[in-house]
């Protein structure tokens, strides 16, 4: 039992590790793992990633384009915050695919016997894009998601899910294309 909780531990430390640049801080937390033995704490750190790129147009265009390619990526539910030039989408709730592509291009959720888990969870993700000015007339454009997933069919704990960098590369380049076209 113990040798099962020691590969337990291993296996939350590797998930919880991110090969993306973060934004903004983020919180450790703690998980508790009970074993006839007792109890071992797992600290994990949630995985939130940013791609951050620089566009050479001014802030104010950028801003304007964004909320239409956060629905062009089939994010149709968000806040636009005017004052901080953020847009978010808190709480998003998707299973399979996000508008035309499958979750397993955006997420890493884990694998189950069934294949995996982005393909098979409920996935619940908030995606955020920020833009500030970087000067000389260009802007920063910086997109970060967060998502977890729980199993439909049974009851079980929600896992954490790792972006694969494709959803934000993809609004990145949405605006810069239509930037460009206009």
């Amino acid at each position: 039992m113990r040798s099962s909780a020691l590969l337990l531990l291993v296996t939350v430390s590797a998930c919880a590790s991110s090969s993306t640049v973060s934004e903004q801080p983020v919180t450790p937390q703690t998980t508790r793992i009970v074993e006839s033995g007792g109890a071992l704490a797992v600290i994990t750190t949630p995985t939130a990633s940013a791609i951050k790129g620089e566009l050479p147009f001014v802030v104010d265009r950028v801003w304007a384009i964004l909320p239409s390619v956060y629905d062009s990526v089939g994010v149709a539910h968000y806040d636009v915050n005017v004052s901080t030039r953020v847009v978010t989408s808190p709480t998003l709730r998707v299973r399979r695919r996000l508008a035309d592509v499958p979750l397993t291009r955006i997420l890493d959720c884990g694998t189950t016997q069934g294949g995996p888990s982005a393909e098979t969870y409920d996935v619940v993700m908030t995606i955020r894009t920020w833009v500030q000015p970087a000067g000389a007339g260009a802007t920063t454009l910086t997109t970060e998601m967060e998502a977890s997933a729980k199993p439909v069919s049974f009851s079980g704990d929600g896992v954490r899910c790792t972006s694969k960098g494709t959803l934000e590369q993809r609004i990145f380049e949405t605006v810069k294309r239509r930037l460009a076209a206009s």
